[in-house]
């Protein structure tokens, strides 16, 4: 409790009187200071009790203005010392004291400003020592919070009754996260990891809004602990993924290996793939396995301790979403039908993170069940994760027919498409030629000589003398619809294998 008025007047050995009566005596005392001036306002911050003897206050002008200039400072009152200047206290003094509403206590000549001093200081101090105890064991009562179970709510309730008013999580975009929004926000503080806002802690109004700070800092710990496990969670199950979607684990070993990490193959599921848009950087590859993809429930991350099979969502919501990193983008196991509103919180959250640039491509594939319907929802989510939005910007697009046939093609029709140019390949390495070069504008032509030679700035009749060369090595004829329909596809599989790794599975 702070030190007031009507504690020094309850003291006995002080023998001070109130002579304003009940005037004020609950005013907060924040020091004591003993002046002579005749204005000491400048040198008071405000609370301070101020003591005087009245030396220099003879004329009632003086003692009026006086009274009137620590009010204005906002004084808690005035000690006025008897028996030397003044044998009572000046009545001029007290009248304006009582209209301004400033307190006025009586200090007798038996009684030294020395001592109103030192009781104040000792007061103060031990009240300060009580505030520094009690704000260590909140600061430990939020932090065994933090270390217990359900943390994040706990932190909430745990912060809610050491501040006396209502407190919540926030998202960025100023949804609910964990507990209720204020009516009143009168408090706001950024729960950031690794320099990214996830969060906002915020209160209503509270005389101890010094733990907001530190209660927004525990929450950005915890967030931070649950991201770093999502990470690994998600690392090892991308792994699992990248043999089962390239075809490396037979479906009953498949549905085995997911099942260990709760992925219900049984139900209608969604594959979403998302990544940052423009090139590649190495600093974003390790933030997709932390990435902060659903702000609406970050205490629902799959497979963490104590979660259940609802991965932390109640029993009767929603089923958890499944994530991972596979090969570059983030892959999310959405049920079906739950994909658009996904897509959109999965683009924000690539997004978020002005340090890594706007903008973001996401890719849906279709629903399917068990491990045939996912590898084809996959193959559709990176088809159309390739194609760039007709509108210009980061937007879902849909998949090409060449993509999903080149995605779910067998291992073995790649190889044949590899040998059939591979005649051709050989020849320009050793005569420095160009027929794949030619073949590719001359089926990007729709089969076009003029077309093609203008684009390779050569004479049509070389275009000409190419072609008669690419089918004599090949054994392919380009006025056959079916054996140029060959070689396009062919010169697909090779720019396919060419191309650095993909966002998707490199199929063996």
């Amino acid at each position: 409790m702070p030190v007031r008025l009507r504690d020094l007047l309850a003291e006995s050995g002080l023998a001070l009187r109130a002579r304003t009566g009940e005037l004020g005596l609950d005013s907060p005392v924040s020091w004591v200071a003993p002046t002579e001036l005749a204005d000491p306002a400048p040198w008071l911050d405000g609370g301070e009790l101020v003591l005087t003897t009245g030396l220099r206050l003879r004329a009632t002008a003086a003692q009026e203005a006086f009274v009137t200039r620590l009010a204005e400072r906002g004084a808690s009152g005035i000690g006025f010392g008897t028996g030397l200047s003044h044998t009572q206290v000046p009545r001029a003094l007290l009248a304006r004291a009582l209209r301004l509403g400033l307190p006025v206590l009586e200090v007798s000549y038996e009684t030294p400003f020395i001592a109103l001093v030192r009781l104040v200081a000792e007061r103060l101090a031990a009240e300060r020592h009580g505030e520094q105890r009690r704000l260590v064991e909140a600061r430990d009562q939020l932090t065994a919070a933090v270390l217990a179970g359900d943390s994040l709510e706990r932190l909430l309730r745990t912060l809610e009754r050491q501040i006396g008013a209502q407190a919540a999580l926030l998202t960025p975009d100023g949804a609910e996260l964990v507990g209720r929004r204020p009516r009143d926000i009168a408090h706001r503080y950024p729960v950031q990891v690794e320099g990214v806002e996830l969060a906002a802690l915020v209160a209503a109004e509270t005389p101890r809004g010094e733990l907001l700070p530190y209660a927004a800092r525990l929450a950005g710990l915890e967030l931070a602990r649950r991201l770093s496990y999502l990470a690994g969670r998600r690392a090892l199950l991308g792994r699992v993924l990248t043999e089962v979607l390239s075809g490396g684990l037979d479906e009953g070993a498949a549905e085995r290996m997911l099942g260990c990490y709760e992925v219900e193959l049984h139900r209608p599921q969604q594959v979403l793939l998302g990544r940052w848009a423009g090139p590649a950087r190495p600093e974003r590859a390790p933030l997709l396995g932390r990435l902060f993809w659903h702000p609406s429930r970050p205490v629902s991350m799959p497979g963490e301790p104590g979660a259940g099979r609802s991965g932390g969502v109640p029993s009767d919501g929603p089923p958890s979403v499944t994530s991972a990193v596979v090969e570059g983008a983030l892959l999310l196991l959405v049920p079906a039908g739950d994909a658009s509103a996904a897509a959109d919180v999965l683009r924000q959250a690539l997004s978020r993170d002005p340090l890594l640039g706007p903008g973001a491509t996401v890719g849906v594939g279709g629903p399917g069940t068990g491990v045939r319907g996912l590898r084809g929802s996959y193959a559709e989510a990176r088809a159309s994760l390739a194609r760039p939005s007709d509108a210009g910007g980061p937007a879902v697009g849909g998949p090409r027919l060449l993509d999903l046939l080149l995605d779910q093609a067998d291992p073995a029709i790649r190889q044949f498409g590899e040998r059939m140019l591979q005649p051709l390949a050989g020849f320009d390495a050793q005569h420095r030629a160009d027929l794949i070069g030619t073949l590719q504008r001359y089926l990007e032509t729709d089969g076009s000589v003029q077309a093609t030679a203008e684009q390779l700035f050569v004479h049509r009749n070389t275009v000409r003398y190419r072609l008669a060369q690419i089918e004599e090595l090949t054994g392919r004829s380009l006025a056959s619809t079916a054996d140029r329909a060959e070689l396009w596809l062919a010169l697909q599989v090779r720019e396919r294998a060419a191309e650095p790794t993909r966002t998707g599975v490199r199929s063996r």
